[in-house]
């Protein structure tokens, strides 16, 4: 597949990963946050209620230190208050699932917001039948809508595949 990069492209290109950097700050709390309970309703509670802190030092997290790839960076790894180090699996995380929310976008929806049905991988014999005159069967709407959907998935399956990794078990909740 050759990717045609023009400046509209680009700048998707770069918004996705952007989105997808912010999307994998929250995936690295959920990874850490949602084994320490049993039930959904605590994991969920548990997301949003204590508010990020150093395990060392108890201090929270500055917001500018929040900034996903660039806070790990200004602050060089280390804890803003005790100088601890931070994992580099945070910022890779962060790198991995904007570089997933680009790259899954290249393969799904091909070209630009205007794509084409026929050179999508949607296009096939058992495809669904266009009708244009529905708003909702637009090709590009049925593109994006299973890009959302496919990037939904893949979420779902890189927390769980990460909380497997460390624990060697995936939680109910």
């Amino acid at each position: 597949m050759i990717l045609a990069l023009s400046a509209w492209n680009a700048f998707i290109y770069f918004y996705l990963f952007v989105i997808g950097s912010v999307v994998g700050s929250f995936l690295n709390v959920c990874i850490w946050r949602i084994p320490q309970h049993d039930s959904l309703w605590a994991s969920l509670k548990g997301l949003v209620s204590p508010p990020s802190a150093c395990p060392r030092c108890r201090n929270r997290i500055p917001g500018w230190c929040n900034i996903p790839i660039l806070g790990w960076l200004l602050l060089r790894g280390r804890c803003h208050y005790c100088k601890g180090w931070i994992s580099t699996r945070y910022p890779l995380i962060e790198f991995l699932n904007g570089a997933l929310f680009v790259l899954l976008y290249a393969f799904e929806v091909p070209g630009d917001l205007a794509a084409d049905w026929n050179s999508s991988w949607a296009q096939s014999f058992y495809g669904p039948a266009l009708d244009y005159s529905s708003w909702w069967f637009r090709p590009t709407v049925i593109l994006h809508t299973r890009y959302v959907y496919h990037l939904v998935l893949v979420e779902a399956l890189l927390v769980a595949s990460f909380i497997d990794f460390d624990l060697r078990i995936i939680p109910d909740g």
